[in-house]
């Protein structure tokens, strides 16, 4: 399982997964960290086969989908 884990210093960050990786690479899914010098909150999870179905929620903008937490998967 290969896992792209994104961060950003902003509670209510979206996850931004660029358009070619879901095609180009061999990222099974990706995660999202929010926090600040290694204090950090794991927001959530999505599989790049999700993105795939689901883009149609999702704004692109040059090339990025931009994922809104809402669409995240906790841990099981």
């Amino acid at each position: 399982l290969n896992i792209d884990v994104k961060t950003s210093r902003y509670k209510t960050a979206n996850l931004l997964v660029l358009r070619h990786k879901l095609i180009d690479s061999e990222i099974d899914a990706y995660v999202l960290m929010t926090g600040f010098y290694g204090d950090y909150t794991f927001r959530g999870y999505i599989t790049k086969d999700q993105i795939k179905k689901e883009k149609d929620n999702f704004e692109l903008k040059k090339g990025v989908y931009w994922i809104p937490q809402k669409y995240l998967d906790d841990l099981p």
